[in-house]
């Protein structure tokens, strides 16, 4: 029982104290469409005990978060039905989810380190220290969470014969899904933005690195041959 039906299971037994006769109560738990929502639509409710009406006052209305639940910024999870605010909301296969359903129904769940590891790993970056380096996030920690998240959002299960010789770690189909969802979560969030910042700037200088290398090889090569 939540703490409003315990707010009008207190006003309703003063109520039958005062004058015991049968009562009717809108229903407030209905689901429905956000504008249709009668917990949110209206606040002030109207009970009528016999032949008198009283009106109470409910709310504000607060989702899990700590934010206000207004009709401007809810939504309703998909699996369990409760209301959250948009922020707290994560759409996957088309449907709005809360993370604890998120992770209940299609086992996916990541912290905000998690996350930033994973977006390193899906661009190939997988050393620890340049992890560090990028997020943060200790050498140690780094290490611990890609234990925690091996098999399940990363792996090194060879694609082809090179990788069973030089073993390489990636995202798994599910890693790549949940660096998607999770992305609308965590990548406004400025250390985040900061961190792509630095991991964009990190591949385009390995990339010039890269490059620089493989024309010195061809002009040594071409030198030799001359």
């Amino acid at each position: 029982m939540d703490s409003i039906d315990k707010r009008l299971l207190g006003v309703f037994d003063k109520m039958e104290k005062d004058e015991p006769e049968s009562m009717t109560v809108e229903t407030i738990e209905m689901a429905g469409d956000i504008v249709d929502e009668p917990i949110l639509s209206k606040n002030i409710r109207e009970l009528k005990l016999g032949s008198k009406h009283r009106k109470i006052n409910i709310g504000p209305f607060f989702c899990q978060c700590g934010k206000s639940i207004t009709k401007e910024n809810a939504t309703r999870c998909s699996h369990c039905k409760r209301l959250i605010c948009k922020d707290c909301s994560v759409v996957y296969l088309n449907e709005a989810h809360c993370k604890k359903c998120l992770e209940s129904y299609h086992k996916i769940s990541l912290t905000k380190a998690d996350y930033m590891i994973l977006l390193c790993v899906s661009d190939g970056v997988t050393d620890i220290d340049t992890i560090f380096l990028l997020t943060g996030i200790r050498p140690n920690v780094v290490k611990n969470r890609i234990e925690n998240l091996m098999e399940k959002y990363v792996t090194k299960e060879p694609k082809g014969f090179f990788e069973k010789l030089f073993p390489k770690l990636r995202l798994t189909n599910l890693g790549h899904d949940a660096l998607g969802v999770f992305d609308s979560i965590y990548s406004k969030d400025a250390d985040c933005v900061s961190m792509k910042q630095k991991l964009s700037e990190f591949i385009a200088e390995k990339a010039k690195q890269t490059f620089c290398l493989r024309t010195e090889e061809e002009k040594n090569c071409s030198n030799q041959k001359s």
